[in-house]
């Protein structure tokens, strides 16, 4: 039987680090054998999940050393047990590549999750990372748009068209289905049953941005509160937050592995970023019928795919708008909650790991 391993920088708060855990869970319960590892054991979350469930999980470090070069050295060590090597985000990506110089008998795979990155903003590390790239067997992007994207950036010989794939994420959706809301009073907020409850859980780190949903509150009555789940700086949000005077309906609540039950014991969900590459939370959001209002940018109008569902990026007052719209709409928002139901169904995980484990077949002897 092949050996699996995925790769990342860690295993955290993030979508990323959720793709591997169910990906990872996925392959055991199928019978492959399937480790991951992960750069550094720091913001570790995800990795101590996965043990639990009896997944083999390596650490290569436990600092913050992603862009060391020992990690060149850590992963020829580690990798060589294993037939095929799935490499998720930067820098692990370009660890991987630098791997399959010196264990080139692998089978290297890539998934690309952002449609765009800081790195291209630099003209000059378009040619860093065409040589990445053309490291791996197959490259399998989360959507059209990241694909399209990474094309544009890269350029691609036609002798290497054959090796981008896309293959959209997918989630557990029975789990999401049977999910059981949180009391609200159990939050430990000044929250009741009449209040419109808002939730966003992301990462406060670019590319989201929770300030326009924090200022998209001034314009909402009183009865609107708002939950922001996440790891990250919060400095910013709760400056401008006590700047505004929301502090009573604005609340912090950090990273939540019942995130999920909190989500489905709001109203409206959001998701206020200045790109995506897929949103696996907007998926999560729609599977346990809650409404989720997202920037109009990249794949995110084409996974929410309802106008009334989405805002300008970067724009407050359009924000609050759609919120009020959807709230004050009984009959439009029920609608919308089956919508979602349906729409979810696309994007199983089962599904997803099938296209993988397709890609796996095709580049092993």
């Amino acid at each position: 039987m092949q050996k699996i391993v995925l790769v990342n920088h860690d295993l955290g708060q993030g979508g990323v680090s959720k793709f591997i855990y169910d990906v990872a869970l996925e392959y055991k319960k199928r019978g492959l054998k399937i480790s991951v590892i992960s750069l550094t054991s720091m913001s570790d979350i995800y990795g101590k999940e996965l043990q639990k469930e009896g997944v083999d999980v390596i650490y290569l470090s436990d600092k913050d050393e992603k862009y060391s070069i020992k990690n060149l050295f850590r992963l020829i060590k580690k990798l060589k047990p294993f037939d095929i090597v799935h490499a998720n985000t930067y820098p692990a990506q370009a660890w991987t590549a630098c791997v399959s110089i010196f264990l080139n008998k692998k089978q290297y795979i890539l998934t690309e999750h952002a449609t765009t990155n800081n790195r291209r903003r630099k003209k000059w590390f378009r040619y860093i990372d065409s040589w990445m790239y053309s490291r791996f067997n197959k490259v399998v992007s989360v959507s059209n748009e990241t694909n399209r994207n990474l094309k544009k950036w890269i350029i691609p010989s036609k002798e290497q068209a054959h090796k981008f794939f896309v293959i959209n994420n997918g989630i557990n959706l029975e789990r999401y289905y049977q999910v059981i809301p949180l009391r609200r009073e159990s939050l430990n907020f000044s929250v009741s049953d009449q209040d419109v409850l808002i939730c966003m859980a992301a990462r406060f780190s670019q590319p989201k941005d929770q300030l326009t949903l924090i200022r998209s509150m001034t314009e909402l009555d009183e009865k609107y509160k708002l939950l922001l789940l996440g790891h990250g700086d919060t400095a910013k949000e709760v400056n401008l937050v006590n700047q505004l005077k929301l502090s009573h309906r604005v609340f912090f609540m950090g990273y939540r592995l019942d995130a999920d039950k909190i989500i489905k014991s709001c109203d409206i969900a959001v998701l206020s970023t200045n790109f995506e590459g897929f949103g696996l939370v907007v998926v999560e959001s729609m599977a346990m019928g809650i409404p989720i209002i997202c920037s109009d940018v990249d794949e995110l109008s084409n996974l929410v795919g309802n106008e009334s569902l989405l805002f300008e990026k970067g724009n407050a007052t359009d924000l609050a708008l759609k919120i009020k719209n959807l709230v004050e709409n009984k009959e439009k928002y029920l609608k919308i909650v089956q919508g979602c139901i349906i729409k979810s169904q696309k994007y199983s995980l089962t599904k997803m790991v099938d296209e993988y484990l397709k890609v796996y077949d095709m580049v092993l002897p």
